[in-house]
This record gives structure tokens, C-alpha cells and sequence, in this order.
């Protein structure tokens, strides 16, 4: 049902505590990214949107939610620098069980949240390779033929795998349909 695992990232802080204008908006097409400074040490970056690449964003989303303007930079700034620490079930004394819900259609659907990732501010720039002038440029374009390609033949093995587990599960429901009224008659 899920194709990719999710993971509950907590913050140590307001990662945008000065921001007033387009807040939410900032908040929800900020990017996190894996980074590493001249040292090799890692850490992640989180960048938000500038002005011009936010309301970019918010004119794309009006005409159809996930398009975006050919050959446009989305601008991100980096704003914060951050240290992580993962834990997950294989985590020696993780216990924490969380959860999340989507409606798709009438059905809820939930799934279980197995990662937890605590970022934990450092201090921004303490590196020469990072600055408090980092930018991040996203540039949407269309796929070529290889990777549209690759795309499809992923996809069809991700359908093929959905049909096998369908049937699999019809399977056992018949099974356990079939042997439920066996037994029944069984008692009678």
C-alpha cells in the first residue's frame, strides 16, 4: 500500500522563528538536504523559499496543485543548519509506536511511522564551506526518454507486485472462506 517509508522528523526549534509573511506557505515548500562541510562532517540543511520563488509556487499550485513554471529557478535560502540523530526499531530501547492517517476518497488509510529523526540546531556557517549566503536553485523540467523509460518499467513492476499481493489476498480469503464453512458443516 505505501511505496516509500516515512519517518517523523522532530525539530529542536522553530526552524523559521522571524518569518511573518506566507508562514505556513514557507513552512510547507521548505526542503530539508543532506549536506557536508569541507571537514566531511554531515548535517542537514533546511532551506526556504524565497519571496519570488514562493509566489512562483503558489501561482503553479493555482492553476493545477504540483505544476510548475518550465525553466524557472526556485530559489531556497539555507535559513538553518541542523545535526541529526536517527532512531528506528532496530534502535536498541525504541518503543515509540506513532502513526498517521489519510483520507483518500471515504477511507481512511493509516500507516505506521517506524523512523525517528531529532534535529538539533548547529550553529549556522561554523564551517567556511557553508554561509549565511547558500542558496539552493530547483529546476523542474520534463523527463528525457531514458528516465521516462526507467520510470515506466518501475512502474509496471510496482502494478504487477500490487496485482500478486490482490490476488494472494483473495486467495487466503477464499481459503478461509471455504474451510470456515467446512467446519460448519463439520458441526452440524
Amino acid at each position: 500500500l505505501w511505496k516509500f517509508p516515512f519517518a517523523q522528523v522532530l525539530f529542536d526549534a522553530d526552524p523559521l522563528p522571524y518569518c511573518k509573511n506566507h508562514r505556513q506557505e514557507k513552512l510547507t515548500l521548505s526542503i530539508l538536504r543532506g549536506m557536508a562541510d569541507s571537514e566531511g562532517n554531515q548535517f542537514v540543511g533546511y532551506f526556504s523559499p524565497f519571496d519570488e520563488a514562493l509566489e512562483q509556487r503558489l501561482a503553479d499550485d493555482k492553476k493545477e496543485i504540483g505544476s510548475y513554471k518550465e525553466d524557472f529557478e526556485y530559489q531556497h535560502k539555507l535559513e538553518r543548519e541542523y545535526n541529526w540523530s536517527v532512531q528506528n526499531k532496530a534502535t536498541k530501547g525504541y518503543e515509540q509506536e506513532n502513526y498517521f492517517m489519510v483520507l483518500r476518497g471515504s477511507t481512511f488509510y493509516y500507516n505506521e511511522l517506524e523512523t525517528r529523526v531529532k534535529l538539533a540546531r548547529r550553529v549556522k556557517g561554523s564551517n567556511t564551506s557553508t554561509s549565511n549566503n547558500t542558496i539552493l536553485s530547483v529546476t523542474n523540467r520534463m523527463l528525457d526518454s531514458k528516465e521516462l523509460s526507467q520510470m515506466q518499467v518501475v512502474q509496471q513492476a510496482e502494478v504487477e507486485e500490487a496485482e500478486e499481493v490482490g490476488a494472494t489476498t483473495e486467495s487466503s480469503e477464499e481459503e478461509s472462506s471455504t474451510s470456515s464453512d467446512s467446519s460448519d458443516k463439520d458441526e452440524e
